[in-house]
């Protein structure tokens, strides 16, 4: 007798094996047939990943780190960084973060820089109190295909407090 151990393994444990890794897949006709059956998908929408204002600066590093994470993870995506200031006071403030954002996820995280567009909007409250502190940044996914997503105003709902002073 060789050195060689002998096992003897069930049928239906070798066929469970051997579909398991694509030895047993159907026919190209029935895969075609499938596929013509399937219903049309819907096309991608763009996705908000984030929101912030005012934070610490290793609080915005670990919030783009997530988001770059995102945007690995589907390489066919582009990143939409939206800032939003108010008039008058605390103007410019989103324009940092723009900044920061797209330089950090270009330069740290190695994002194609084709693949990061800011836009930077002045928001107009009228009689209304501006809730956001100096600046917002929105930061989207949007998926090839995609409408970009309309970056006019932020959410009118009153953000959740983060914890800052």
């Amino acid at each position: 007798m060789s050195g060689r151990a002998r096992t003897a393994l069930p049928l239906n444990a070798l066929l469970a094996a051997a579909a398991a890794l694509g030895a047993l897949a159907p026919a190209p006709a029935a895969r075609a047939q499938d596929a013509a059956q399937a219903p049309a998908a819907q096309p991608a929408e763009a996705r908000k990943v984030d929101e912030y204002g005012p934070l610490r600066h290793c609080d915005v590093t670990a919030r783009l780190d997530n988001f770059a994470v995102e945007l690995q993870n589907f390489p066919g995506t582009k990143a939409l960084l939206v800032g939003y200031d108010p008039k008058g006071k605390g103007q410019g403030r989103a324009g940092w973060y723009l900044k920061v954002g797209r330089y950090y996820l270009i330069n740290s995280r190695g994002i194609e820089p084709s693949r990061v567009a800011v836009v930077n909007r002045v928001v107009v409250l009228e009689g209304k109190r501006w809730p956001w502190g100096a600046g917002r940044l929105n930061a989207w996914l949007v998926p090839e295909g995609a409408r970009r997503p309309d970056p006019q105003a932020p959410d009118e709902d009153e953000p959740e407090d983060e914890g800052q002073p």
